[in-house]
């Protein structure tokens, strides 16, 4: 019996596991810096983020930024950076609130509504 109940844990762990969020967080000062298309490829948080999405093409991106208009300008930035790596813009959400003046996040989430 307890046997049974483990493995039942561990089948709904590796679901939950499966099925949770990704999520990164850029500063200010790692985003900071001048940007070429090489450079931005090579900024770790960026790269997985990319290359998450292209082994689940379904997913979408969210971006978490400060709001205002400078937060606002760095989330478009992002986006445009990120539809210049290949995620088609339908997959990329801005969503203002919710974060420090000097951080981005960038999430993965579900299937595209």
């Amino acid at each position: 019996m307890m046997k049974k109940l483990l493995v039942v844990c561990l089948m709904l762990l590796a679901i939950n596991v499966a099925h949770a969020e990704e999520l990164w967080v850029i500063s200010g000062e790692q985003w900071d810096r001048p940007r070429t298309g090489a450079l931005v490829s090579k900024i770790k948080i960026i790269a997985a983020a990319v290359h998450r999405f292209d082994e689940n093409k379904g997913l979408r991106l969210e971006i978490n930024h400060p709001g205002g208009e400078e937060g606002s300008l760095w989330a478009y930035e992002l986006r445009s950076w990120l539809i210049a790596l290949g995620v088609p813009s339908d997959y990329i959400e801005l969503l203002p609130g919710g974060v420090s003046q000097d951080l981005l996040h960038i999430q993965i989430k579900g299937e595209v509504q």
